[in-house]
């Protein structure tokens, strides 16, 4: 894969939200200015389902769950989100959208045909960064946080990771599915394993590669809200240091004992340090809070330099986490012209005048009051 895979062609902002028995609300209906704007609450109010909605939306992907059955309001049986990006209209349904059928599904409509192949959906849909409370798991959390990191970057910028990853993700329930039933078809457990060796070959080129672009990016990003001198990199760290196939082989009886695949680009992990010193052990509070904003600041850094579009990003409550500091320089490094949407429990933090002229909605009980 060239660099040039990850390049994108338009320059667009999100001017609607309509949202229909979403979470806690019933009904929703907004119109979205190109700088962004301020969701001001308490807790619990639905401030986060905003900016979750929007994720999806635009990605079809939630920071906060993957059961889709979670969106649904209450009672209700399906909920739709609903969209105007530039020059399109979004929509994505979830639930039982037919009378007669039980099951749960989801339905895409782009400009008011249905869409049947994700990708199509996403071609021209717009580019997320998310930065929430908890992105300190990206320093402290397992391995699985930060696989997602790499993966909805990924996925964002090359359309080929997001149906190798997809494919890879189908393969590897299967063959953990037999191996689990100690099933003794080699054929089947074979053609998974080849799938597998696939896929999972592409993921690992990708992700490499991704590394090495974004680590210009997030060293800047450090050095920019950090008063200090140190060095932040990232490396790729692969759960095997052979070939892909040659590892699925030597592993296989292992496997078949613990009834799950044991290697494999699902088990790699994102390398994190700090003057040449894993972050996660040696870093202080402060430095791994530092980091963890870079990590967000330098996705948002590598996206505007891959693409035209403009990037949305959805700030979710985090004031309250970090200290004056690290608050002011992480608002200062956001892009001045990106679309920002952000919510918090209060205003006290705000003196910079680029974030006054927001507009401010005010949440309570699923409702939005300017």
């Amino acid at each position: 894969m060239t660099k040039g895979a990850f390049v994108t062609t338009f320059y667009e902002v999100l001017k609607s939200l309509r949202l229909l028995n979403f979470r806690c609300y019933e009904q929703l209906a907004i119109d979205l200015p190109a700088e962004g704007a301020l969701f001001v609450g308490d807790n619990a109010q639905g401030k986060t389902s905003i900016l979750e909605a929007i994720c999806i939306l635009m990605r079809l992907q939630s920071p906060r769950s993957s059961k889709p059955k979670d969106f649904i309001n209450f009672e209700a049986k399906s909920c739709g989100i609903a969209g105007e990006y530039g020059a399109h209209e979004y929509r994505f349904d979830y639930g039982q959208l037919e009378a007669q059928k039980r099951a749960l599904q989801a339905a895409l409509t782009l400009d008011g045909e249905v869409i049947k192949r994700n990708a199509h959906y996403l071609e021209n849909s717009g580019l997320v960064v998310w930065i929430g409370n908890q992105d300190l798991d990206l320093i402290r959390a397992s391995g699985e946080v930060r696989r997602r990191y790499l993966d909805f970057l990924a996925t964002q910028l090359n359309p080929t990771y997001r149906l190798a990853l997809k494919r890879y993700t189908r393969a590897l329930r299967a063959r953990n599915v037999l191996l689990k039933n100690h099933s003794n078809s080699k054929e089947e457990l074979d053609i998974y394993t080849e799938l597998l060796v696939q896929e999972g070959e592409l993921i690992i080129e990708y992700r490499r590669e991704l590394v090495e672009l974004i680590n210009p990016f997030v060293a800047a990003s450090l050095a920019q809200i950090s008063e200090s001198n140190e060095v932040l990199s990232l490396t790729y760290e692969p759960s095997v240091s052979e070939a892909l196939g040659e590892a699925f082989a030597k592993n296989l009886e292992r496997d078949k004992r613990m009834g799950i695949t044991s290697v494999g680009p699902h088990r790699d992990d994102l390398g994190i340090q700090l003057n040449d010193k894993k972050v996660k052990t040696f870093g202080s509070e402060g430095q791994q809070r530092s980091v963890a904003i870079s990590l967000k600041l330098g996705q948002g850094e590598l996206l505007r330099s891959q693409s035209q579009k403009k990037t949305l990003y959805l700030i979710d409550d985090v004031f309250g986490e970090l200290d004056h500091r690290r608050r002011n320089a992480m608002l200062s490094a956001l892009p001045e012209d990106a679309q920002k949407f952000i919510t918090t429990t209060q205003l006290d933090w705000m003196s910079n005048d680029r974030f006054s002229q927001l507009p401010v909605h005010q949440v309570a009980g699923g409702q939005i009051s300017i």
